[in-house]
């Protein structure tokens, strides 16, 4: 199954341990789920993971953000940024994720 992640599920799978998304971590690790993205969307990542008050909890579940882009480049298939979908998402910044779906 092809997965598109958006940031705040990165976190909560790379950074943060959440247990609602240990299905996640556990398909990406024994290969039953692949994550796509694209470049702007690791850009967003290391963009977010700079936000002073979140770096530092990065700091402190992971050590620094390095940790976690290599996670990032190590679990992702980059693939190149797909035309725009015919939704629109009401945060343009979120735009890429809907795009996103139509990686293949």
């Amino acid at each position: 199954m092809l997965l598109v992640l958006d940031t705040n599920i990165v976190l909560d799978v790379l950074v943060f341990g959440d247990p609602a998304a240990v299905p996640v971590r556990q398909g990406l690790e024994d290969g039953s789920l692949e994550w796509i993205a694209t470049g702007p969307m690791r850009e967003e990542l290391a963009r977010v993971l700079a936000y002073p008050k979140l770096a530092e909890r990065v700091a402190f579940h992971r050590g620094d953000a390095g940790r976690v882009l290599a996670d990032f480049d190590r679990r992702a298939r980059i693939v190149e940024a797909p035309a725009k979908a015919p939704l629109t998402c009401g945060d343009p910044d979120d735009q890429k994720f809907i795009d996103g779906r139509g990686a293949r």
